[in-house]
């Protein structure tokens, strides 16, 4: 159970605890790894598909400012009574339950692919993907759920995890629409499909439900992870053999 006296995140060996020590180097690989990857440069392509995304903010400042924010917000969420369970409390059966899930919804991703088809451009090429992705990764989860889950924490009193009220409920339902929200503008500026906006944003919805689902009863660590594993999927593995076999 969350110990509110003790760190939320503490610094352990594997010997003690190797799950929490796992999903610690799993995260930090994320952040770090995206930011030595771009350090070293993604060339022309990948710098063109950031854009698409960030304009004319560099990477590299948008994941300092993201783990910034994210951290800020997981310590206001932490302090506010909105974390149940810490990282330490995670078991390896949670863990699989996240990878399954991810890869559960990847492969509804690539069955639509065969489908209705989705473009090029909705993965980016590997070797590039990998830093794309854990820039990408760390920058929405601090976007789309820890930022507004830290600012609903402000405006809700601190819940009762078994029955948490129906203000916390729709903090968390509106929170998992966020990213299925904006996904609906971008199609609209882009003019996408009808059926392939529609599956998209429906994915989205399903996909927050299960994020924001795994922060209130698994913990936020639980959240966090289950980026990184569908992109790991979709993105990274599935994208690198469409590209190759397709485009």
């Amino acid at each position: 159970m969350r110990r509110t006296m003790e760190p939320m995140v503490r610094l352990r060996g594997p010997e003690e605890d190797g799950v929490e020590f796992a999903v610690q180097q799993v995260v930090a690989a994320v952040g770090i790894g995206g930011l030595l990857a771009l350090s070293v440069g993604g060339g022309t392509r990948l710098d063109d598909d950031f854009r698409r995304f960030f304009g004319p903010v560099p990477p590299v400042v948008a994941v300092v400012v993201a783990l910034l924010t994210g951290l800020a917000s997981m310590r206001i969420l932490d302090s506010r009574g909105w974390i149940r369970f810490d990282l330490g409390d995670l078991t390896v059966r949670q863990v699989a339950i996240v990878v399954i899930a991810a890869a559960a919804l990847s492969a509804v991703a690539i069955v639509a692919d065969f489908t209705i088809g989705f473009d090029e451009d909705v993965n980016v090429r590997w070797p590039g993907s990998l830093a794309f992705y854990a820039v990408i990764a760390v920058v929405a989860e601090a976007v789309f759920h820890l930022v507004p889950l830290a600012m609903g924490s402000l405006v809700v009193s601190t819940p009762q995890f078994d029955a948490p009220g129906r203000s916390v409920v729709s903090v968390l339902a509106l929170v998992a629409l966020i990213e299925a929200a904006f996904q609906v503008v971008a199609s609209r500026a882009g003019g996408d499909a009808l059926a392939l906006t529609a599956f998209v944003d429906v994915h989205l919805i399903v996909i927050g439900l299960a994020q924001v689902g795994l922060f209130w009863y698994v913990g936020p660590w639980a959240m966090l992870l289950f980026r990184p594993a569908y992109y790991a999927f979709w993105h990274v593995g599935w994208g690198y053999l469409r590209l190759r076999a397709i485009f």
